[in-house]
């Protein structure tokens, strides 16, 4: 009897972490279900991938396209100019990665962000599913940002917060104004929504229950299916084993709820005098803690002294669901508040986009 091979999926993220790690999480959980999925990343992304540790799944594979946009090193000071060769460079090497794909692909699972992936689809003659890894609610925004806006782009603060009240309940202008207020990402994220209307069906990384009016209102507006598929979080793995993880061994050692865990996003995080003067308040108040800076490490660890733990990289979750810890102060990225609820924190308080969780 011959053997059925699986149905492929092509897969491609916005390159960025908080967009990879949600994809990643979906990918495995598409292949426990008997689908071959194929993975797209920059020759960049997928040496940075290979270098942090993270779970493996036998029908996911992985295939590289050219450095073809800037770094991620840096990226953050030169932003437009990262959007403009994320949605115009890539497209080329990627339709052509699909020519060479074996067995050729059934359907592509792309970032929102990507705006070409379905006029690629379309040419392919292949259906489009958009995954978007941010909440519903900016969704809908910029899903109706013509009938909310108009041609109205001299809207103040107010204006703007009164739209935003009336149509999205629960942002404000805090909240899109990197987006709404800044050239470059607007044009392209109206451009994304543009063809987004082209998609065969749209994947929230949330959850029906925390967003209920914002999803089913998307569910009458869209012309295509709608699915919620949250938490895109790697719960799964929560019990493998990755070895003797020395930051593991160390909240192991402390007592019950006494640990503040600190991670500000991997992206746009805070400057080195904005780490400097939040080291220095730790390091006085006394409290213990696990930081996470992804630069200069050992001297933010020589700020703090003995207090604490400083590490360039953690399985956060794994970290977030430790009993040592007692808070978490975070960028509150949709990664870190969805793996938040799932660990059981609630926001306790919150000040410039930075927030501390404390566990019910």
């Amino acid at each position: 009897m011959a053997s059925t091979k699986p149905h492929h999926i092509v897969a491609m993220p916005y390159p960025g972490r908080g967009h990879i790690n949600p994809l990643l999480n979906l990918a495995g959980h598409l292949s426990t279900r008997g689908l071959l999925v194929t993975v797209v990343l920059t020759e960049e992304w997928l040496g940075l991938l290979s270098t942090s540790p993270a779970p493996s799944h036998p029908a996911v594979q992985f295939r590289s396209i050219p450095n073809v946009i800037p770094s991620e090193h840096g990226r953050g000071n030169d932003f437009n100019g990262f959007l403009d060769a994320v949605n115009t460079m890539l497209e080329k090497p990627f339709e052509s990665l699909l020519e060479s794909l074996d067995p050729p692909p059934a359907a592509i699972l792309a970032d929102t962000y990507l705006s070409w992936m379905v006029p690629v689809g379309e040419r392919r003659r292949l259906p489009v599913y958009s995954l978007w890894t941010m909440p519903a609610a900016f969704f809908s925004l910029f899903y109706g940002f013509e009938d909310i806006f108009g041609g109205d782009s001299t809207a103040g603060p107010e204006e703007i917060d009164k739209k935003l009240e009336q149509h999205v309940k629960g942002l404000n202008l805090g909240d899109v104004s990197s987006v709404i207020c800044s050239v470059t990402p607007k044009k392209w994220a109206l451009k994304s929504f543009f063809w987004v209307r082209g998609a065969k069906g749209v994947i929230f990384t949330s959850v029906y229950e925390l967003e209920p009016h914002i999803i089913y209102s998307l569910k009458s507006k869209l012309s295509c299916p709608v699915y919620t598929v949250g938490p895109c979080i790697p719960h799964l793995t929560l019990k493998d084993k990755h070895g003797s993880l020395d930051y593991i061994q160390w909240l192991d050692s402390q007592p019950i709820n006494s640990v503040l865990y600190l991670s500000l996003g991997s992206f746009l995080s805070v400057s080195v005098a904005q780490m400097d003067e939040i080291v220095t308040g730790l390091h006085e108040s006394g409290i213990r803690f696990l930081a996470v800076a992804r630069r200069a490490t050992s001297r933010v660890q020589a700020k703090m002294g003995s207090t604490g733990l400083v590490v360039q990289w953690c399985d956060q979750l794994k970290v977030l669901c430790h009993p040592s810890i007692g808070g978490f102060f975070t960028h509150c990225g949709w990664n870190s508040t969805m793996e938040c609820v799932f660990a059981g924190w609630f926001e306790c308080e919150g000040r410039d986009r930075r927030r501390e969780f404390g566990r019910r």
